[in-house]
């Protein structure tokens, strides 16, 4: 507790030092006068702190620990968990004394209080932004919107992107040469990996088609986005659909900033409950590495920021994934039974290493199947979903004792 408050005393003091974190005009500014040309490009990402708790503290501290190392952060909504003004004003308070550039989006619980939409855009200016730098181009967008009434989940919120929205983000995409990431608060609806908490949802209003999720994710194959990054689901996941209906985008859920914890329904073995923020390096080829860190909570004068390695991924630019994705689809994976209660017999058409996961992410399990056919047993395993990886093929499997 000491530690924590000293860190944050200090950062009070110095906060005259530093230009503030609002509005995102700019802060863009300012990170696109400081950047100095070298790659690779680091941002760190969060989202869902939902307010000022010992998660976001901690998460807070070790950003600021390593910010001669950033060129930005950036936190993908629900940082004022009621939208109220004091909930504003205390995040104002952390992100305006801190020595790294921030952005902000909005999210639903921004808009939760009545006046919370108009407080927003007159902190941080409109919902809808975006910025360049070097080869990169980031466009961020709301798809919250205020609702009379609780028409979401209990919610006074609509989870949706209008027509104009992304007209203007089509157009963004199509005058842009170089690699491209698009934010959003609540992910898309993407068939057979996510489809709760999510635009077009169960629960959710309005309905599939008129929240228009189905356009933003035609929109990010068809213009050959990199990286979707999202909240709103407290949790980390990662899906590269690599598919004709998504293409090679890859959407991360990074949604542990602070906010209580949901477990995981969907099937992909790149998923865990946990709080974290990631670090990205975004280098001038495409390439991007993503570092998953775990906050630093321990009250002991250090401030720590170490990668969780079996999180953390890489991502190779699309043109290089294509030849992929043609691969995997020469491998087909047979898993039979499944569900299963004892053992299972997992067949592929060559020999290759087998990888087991639990929901958490965790790797439990690995074998070589060197004639193409593995026998898993249960074992003490617990009954319950977990997932089967071979080369870059995923499938759920379900024990059930």
């Amino acid at each position: 507790m000491i530690k924590r408050c000293l860190f944050f005393i200090i950062l009070a003091i110095c906060g005259c030092c530093f230009s503030q974190n609002h509005p995102n005009s700019v802060v863009i500014d300012r990170v696109q006068t400081d950047w100095d040309g070298i790659y690779p490009i680091k941002v760190a990402i969060l989202s869902d702190n939902y307010n000022i708790n010992r998660i976001f503290t901690g998460i807070v501290e070790q950003i600021a620990s390593i910010s001669e190392s950033l060129d930005l952060a950036i936190s993908i909504g629900d940082q004022a968990a009621g939208g109220d003004s004091a909930g504003y004003a205390s995040y104002l308070a952390i992100i305006d004394s801190l020595p790294v550039s921030w952005i902000t989006l909005m999210g639903n619980h921004e808009i939760n209080d009545e006046l919370g939409w108009d407080r927003f855009i007159d902190i941080f200016g409109p919902p809808d932004f975006y910025f360049d730098i070097g080869k990169y181009r980031f466009i961020c967008l709301t798809n919250c919107y205020p609702a009379p009434g609780p028409v979401s989940a209990g919610e006074n919120v609509y989870y949706k992107f209008t027509s104009s929205q992304l007209d203007w983000l089509e157009n963004l995409l199509d005058e842009w040469d170089g690699y491209k990431i698009v934010a959003a608060h609540t992910p898309p609806y993407l068939e057979l990996y996510i489809t709760l908490g999510v635009l077009g949802g169960y629960g959710y209003s309005p309905n599939k088609r008129e929240s228009n999720t189905e356009r933003f994710t035609d929109l990010l194959r068809d213009y050959n986005v990199s990286l979707c990054l999202l909240g709103h689901i407290h949790l980390f996941a990662r899906f590269k659909p690599n598919n004709e209906q998504y293409g090679d985008v890859t959407y991360i859920i990074t949604a542990g900033a602070g906010a209580r914890l949901v477990p995981w329904l969907c099937p992909t073995p790149y998923v865990g409950s946990f709080h974290h923020f990631i670090l990205f390096e975004l280098f001038e080829n495409g390439n991007i590495q993503g570092n998953v860190i775990r906050p630093d909570t321990i009250d002991d004068s250090v401030i720590t920021v170490e990668n969780d390695s079996i999180y953390s991924f890489f991502i190779e630019h699309n043109s290089i994934k294509q030849t992929k994705r043609e691969t995997n689809s020469q491998n087909p994976m047979i898993i039979y039974p499944n569900p299963f209660n004892e053992s299972t017999q997992i067949k592929v058409s060559e020999p290759s290493e087998i990888l087991i996961y639990d929901l958490e992410g965790h790797l439990i399990h690995t074998a070589h199947a060197s004639d193409g056919n593995y026998t898993f047993c249960a074992g003490n395993i617990s009954a319950g979903i977990y997932f089967l990886r071979i080369r870059n093929e995923v499938k759920p499997l379900l024990y059930i004792p």
